[in-house]
């Protein structure tokens, strides 16, 4: 009965581990369609090949913005998703999700060069390269923690509608949770004396993509070149404060 009852066990371990390689050695191409239906509203994930454990994609759209292409590779004894954006030999962003039980997670990763993000949704596109380390704790779609969530581009090429380019030598970016689980996100651009600006953006219910935008931006010159694009994105008052909401982009 013993010898019996190890048999059927070890035939079971067996079984179990032969389906586990063959779910995560399948093309993952066959997966997408449902993968898809599995990802949060806007997003959708495209050009995949390879397997789970090992594959690429030409990128993912995210409310708009176009990301891409990736590559990652699975490390099951870890519980954890190792991946990059970019390629090699052009300053990729290099991190990796770590599964943490139910649907908790953690997202470490070293910045990269902004030409993998595709900006243009928003009506602006970001040339440069993110200098600076991320480690962000959620659950679902919700932020829980950040450890370490600063950055910065240096330098920092913003390109506006119409061709419009301003090149700023540094921008300060930092990530952040607020209460309920909400999202905050702060900026600040400095061009030595003649151009400084702040924005400050909220997350404003769980769930949603409706942000709130505050801040503020001084310039010596009225004939500054980035201050035309501004007032027509932002709208300042006499001050230079605005204030802005806008619900970004869903595919």
């Amino acid at each position: 009965m013993t010898k019996r009852y190890l048999k059927w066990l070890l035939a079971v371990a067996v079984a179990s581990v032969l389906l586990l390689g063959l779910v995560l050695c399948w093309p993952l191409k066959m997966w997408t369609p449902w993968l898809n239906q599995q990802l949060p509203p806007g997003w959708r994930i495209h050009g995949v090949t390879g397997s789970l454990w090992s594959g690429t994609a030409s990128q993912l759209m995210i409310l708009g913005t176009r990301i891409g292409p990736w590559q990652w590779q699975l490390d099951p004894w870890h519980q954890r998703l190792n991946w990059q954006l970019g390629t090699t030999q052009a300053s990729p962003w290099v991190g990796h999700l770590d599964w943490q039980g139910g649907d908790r997670w953690r997202l470490i990763f070293s910045n990269g060069d902004m030409r993998w993000i595709d900006t243009r949704a928003w009506g602006v596109q970001l040339v440069g390269i993110a200098e600076g380390q991320m480690d962000v704790s959620g659950m679902g779609v919700q932020c829980r923690k950040v450890t370490q969530g600063q950055t910065a581009w240096t330098p920092l090429k913003i390109v506006w509608p119409g061709q419009h380019k301003e090149l700023f030598p540094r921008i300060d970016v930092a990530l952040g949770c607020l209460e309920h689980s909400r999202w905050s996100l702060d900026a600040m651009v400095q061009e030595d004396d003649t151009l400084k600006m702040s924005v400050s953006g909220r997350q404003l219910e769980l769930n949603t993509w409706q942000w709130s935008l505050n801040g503020w931006v001084s310039a010596q010159s009225h004939d500054h070149p980035l201050i035309e694009p501004l007032r027509a994105w932002l709208s300042p008052d006499a001050q230079g404060h605005f204030h802005k909401r806008f619900r970004t982009v869903g595919r």
